[in-house]
């Protein structure tokens, strides 16, 4: 109830925000409808582009762990707004090695500094790097979901846990996909 004192409206309530668990329900139900039809490359540009606009990310990818040669093969993705064109690099001296060896991995700022040595990076001007493996039924990491921008990261709020949404239907199309 408002209080009146000298002719001023006083109002006491609590503010909460719930950006966080209104972009977690869009999420859900865009796995549950948007996608639901969708497989390989398309769902994962889908679902890739679904996170960029979310989390005001520039580029975010779901890409294959390929051991025997230490690379990844992008499957999918979104760059810049647009579907990520085909692609394959090296693990050896980047963050997605850290998420290769099934650690959860993010830089929200000045990731070119923590890996000088990973070329793509200084290419595309990378500046917040977030990561996350994808395993199999036997907890095997078969793939990566990366996020990285050109920009310092400024969604850090449950960050990952919005990642995590989509990680096991990524895995379960990786697996069907084989």
């Amino acid at each position: 109830h408002p209080k009146i004192e000298k002719e001023e409206v006083i109002y006491n309530g609590i503010i909460t925000n719930i950006t966080q668990r209104k972009k977690a329900e869009i999420a859900l139900k865009s796995l549950a409808t948007n996608y639901a039809s969708l497989s390989g490359k398309p769902f994962y540009e889908a679902v890739c582009s679904h996170i960029s606009s979310l989390l005001n990310l520039d580029y975010v990818f779901v890409g294959q762990i390929i051991h025997k040669t230490n690379e990844v093969n992008v499957l999918g993705g979104c760059a810049l707004g647009a579907p990520m064109g085909a692609m394959q690099y090296n693990l050896s001296n980047t963050p997605c090695a850290i998420v290769s060896d099934s650690n959860i991995c993010h830089f929200l700022e000045s990731v070119q500094e923590k890996f000088p040595k990973d070329d793509l990076l200084k290419i595309m001007d990378i500046e917040g790097y977030v990561g996350i493996p994808i395993k199999d039924k036997s907890d095997h990491v078969i793939g990566i979901l990366v996020g990285l921008n050109t920009k310092p990261i400024v969604e850090t709020d449950n960050l990952t846990s919005f990642f995590n949404i989509f990680v096991d239907r990524i895995s379960a199309e990786m697996v069907s996909q084989k």
